[in-house]
């Protein structure tokens, strides 16, 4: 069976490249002097000898470039250790808790959708304990667009109102909390306003 060939390998032959580079760069060099001291050459054939020059030079300028290269792409990848994923999960989980008291319904979904992702990751994810917060941010929401609701009948505002409505009852209904009772009343008293115009602000 052959034997994996170490990266260093391919350091050596590219220094082997450069110099047997410079040695044919060296030699047509020499031979154009030659040339040049027993007979004028044609102006096509230096032109295509500087050009060679470039080619090689150019060639010469990149290849370390391209060796350094090579050997990056042979590194191995970082290694994220089980602590890691824990302690990302333990950051995580505080600013989920944190995001429900301070924020809304939005930026604590995502907040606990994130640390669900990091806690499976880590290994210790629980259903009970997403279960839980997801129950405290939908109660959070429920309770927000029901006074969203009774200040958007008061001042008459059918739009937000019936927008507060249903979020309350969609949400209700997610986390069984959804009174059928209830939301025909308010469904009522939303209706009543419909055709009201809006109370002007006060000056």
């Amino acid at each position: 069976m052959d034997q994996p060939k170490p990266a260093g390998n391919k350091i050596v032959c590219g220094r082997r490249q450069i110099a047997s580079v410079r040695a044919s760069m060296f030699a047509l060099l020499r031979a154009d002097a030659l040339l040049d001291g027993r007979r004028a050459l044609p102006a096509s054939r230096h032109k295509l000898i500087y050009a060679a020059l470039v080619v090689f030079i150019l060639w010469l300028a990149f290849l370390p470039g391209v060796v350094a290269l090579v050997n990056a792409e042979e590194e191995q990848p970082i290694v994220i250790t089980k602590k890691q994923l824990k302690t990302a999960a333990y950051n995580s989980l505080w600013r989920l808790k944190r995001s429900i008291e301070r924020d809304g319904y939005y930026s604590s979904r995502v907040a606990l959708n994130v640390w669900r992702s990091n806690a499976i990751d880590a290994g210790i994810f629980k259903q009970e304990e997403y279960d839980q917060y997801k129950r405290q941010i939908f109660e959070k929401s429920i309770e927000s667009n029901l006074r969203c609701f009774e200040r958007a009948t008061e001042a008459l505002n059918y739009t937000d109102a019936n927008k507060c409505l249903l979020t309350w009852k969609l949400h209700s209904e997610e986390i069984g909390l959804f009174e059928p009772a209830r939301y025909e009343e308010m469904e009522i008293r939303l209706q009543s306003i419909k055709d009201q115009k809006p109370q002007a602000p006060e000056s």
